[in-house]
């Protein structure tokens, strides 16, 4: 099976903005403008529908761009896939890894190094990623069989590093249930760090920019928790984020331009969350 891109996003930027998926999908035919949107959603912490969409079922980044596939993108994802992808040039191509039987579904895995994942590492990246819970075969192992499936899962992590001559990579972010509340956290923390540095460039203000826009769909999963006391830190990050990329790349540059839509865009994503921190927002943090 080969699926030719129907939408070639660039990052001209700090990240895939909303004005470039957007440039993206008014490309499309109306047939095709149908079909993108009827792919899953996903739930990240992202402005826009089309983002959310954009970023739940786009494939890798090449030459400072992502692709997006409408019928690759509808294929589901299994621990244990009968299907790998390969990409050639703006098509992938869908090869079958074993003998699939008619009527059968067809499976991929959504990212190569859950093949060293443990079940819980793997459940909370999808989760994050993706928004939901994997149920495969691999996945509904209990007992004994899921304990040896995890130990197996831990040796081809550690095989597979020494035969590539790297450390073993470390999934102990994803052994909790707590991952995403951590990033906003971590993404202050190393704006932070990179600051004392002397590191001053745009990856500062990127970090500052996550951790707002995180913690915004964070308030809006969690509205009794989270809204209140976290008001005050969107608004100090998103003027951090501002503040910086003035600083490097200059008042009126797009990055600036980019940053301050993207701050509008998240604060009215949702008006009965992001009213409580929209209020304690001086206009230089958004473009009205």
């Amino acid at each position: 099976m080969e699926d030719r891109a129907v939408m070639k996003i660039p990052m001209t930027s700090l990240q895939f903005g909303d004005e470039e998926i957007r440039s993206s999908f008014e490309a499309l035919t109306a047939a095709q403008k149908a079909q993108f949107l009827a792919l899953h959603e996903g739930h990240r912490s992202v402005n826009t529908r089309l983002a959310r969409i954009s970023n739940a079922n786009a494939f890798g980044i090449h030459n400072d761009a992502s692709y997006l596939y409408l019928d690759v993108s509808r294929i589901n994802h299994s621990c244990c896939p009968n299907a790998a992808v390969g990409e050639i040039a703006d098509a992938m191509q869908i090869l079958a890894i074993r003998p699939i039987e008619k009527g059968e579904e067809i499976f991929i895995s959504y990212h190569s190094m859950m093949t060293g994942m443990t079940r819980q590492q793997r459940q909370n990246y999808l989760h994050w990623s993706y928004g939901f819970n994997c149920d495969c075969a691999v996945c509904s192992r209990k007992g004994r069989e899921g304990q040896l499936s995890d130990a197996r899962r831990r040796i081809i992590n550690a095989l597979t590093a020494s035969v590539q001559g790297y450390q073993p990579s470390d999934f102990s972010p994803y052994d909790g249930p707590t991952h995403e509340e951590n990033i906003p956290r971590h993404s202050f923390l190393l704006a932070g760090v990179l600051e004392a540095e002397g590191l001053m460039d745009r990856s500062v203000a990127r970090a500052y920019n996550n951790a707002a826009t995180i913690l915004i769909g964070l308030m809006y999963e969690h509205k009794d928790i989270y809204i209140l006391p976290a008001a005050l830190y969107v608004r100090q990050w998103m003027e951090k984020s501002i503040a910086v990329v003035c600083e490097v790349c200059g008042a009126t540059s797009p990055e600036l331009l980019e940053i301050a839509l993207g701050n509008n865009a998240a604060l009215k994503a949702d008006a009965s969350v992001c009213a409580v921190a929209g209020a304690v927002l001086d206009p230089a943090v958004c473009v009205t």
